[in-house]
């Protein structure tokens, strides 16, 4: 199941309403209102994915190329990233020689997102954007100190990700 937040023109409105929802085909199953936003939809498809089912078949439908995608989580609580953390990446590197022997981990910030095909513009301040496409992954529930056999269940989906970098301005620390 493809989750989504998606915004719909609104006749009158110069925003638009921006929905969670499924992707069907060439259509968005539009079920706010059945789920608040994308959290409420992402437990609800782990505890209950039939009601979710349930849902999608009753609910309205817009086409896919009147939308515009928007992040997936509105406002996620926190974005953790792991960078350099196998050996093939580590040899791509001009700064890293071998997988350092614990994660290196940075932040990303709910406004720097974009939704699937929305442009990622280069800040004028640096001369050298990269990118890379990451999988991202959605805990959704609280959790500390799982154990690493349980470490799953916390899992509440996963993205496509593309992480862009300003990497002159990274390599100033």
């Amino acid at each position: 199941m493809q989750l989504c937040t998606v915004t719909h023109p609104t006749a009158g409105a110069s925003t638009g309403r921006t929905f969670v929802g499924v992707v069907d085909g060439d259509e968005i199953v539009d079920l706010s209102g059945s789920y608040a936003d994308a959290v409420a939809l992402l437990v609800a498809t782990v505890e209950d994915r039939s009601a979710v089912e349930a849902a999608v078949a009753a609910a309205p439908r817009v086409p896919v190329a009147e939308c515009r995608f928007e992040p997936p989580i509105a406002r996620p609580g926190k974005i953790l990233c792991v960078g350099t953390n196998y050996a093939d990446h580590a040899a791509e590197s001009d700064t890293v020689r071998d997988v350092p022997p614990h994660p290196v981990l940075f932040v990303r910030f709910p406004e720097s997102l974009v939704g699937h095909g929305a442009p990622i513009v280069r800040p004028a301040a640096s001369h050298v954007f990269d990118y890379e496409g990451e999988l991202a992954i959605v805990i959704g529930r609280a959790t500390s100190g799982v154990a690493e056999a349980d470490a799953l269940d916390a899992v509440a989906g996963y993205a496509p990700f593309m992480d862009g970098t300003i990497r002159d301005w990274q390599r100033h620390t």
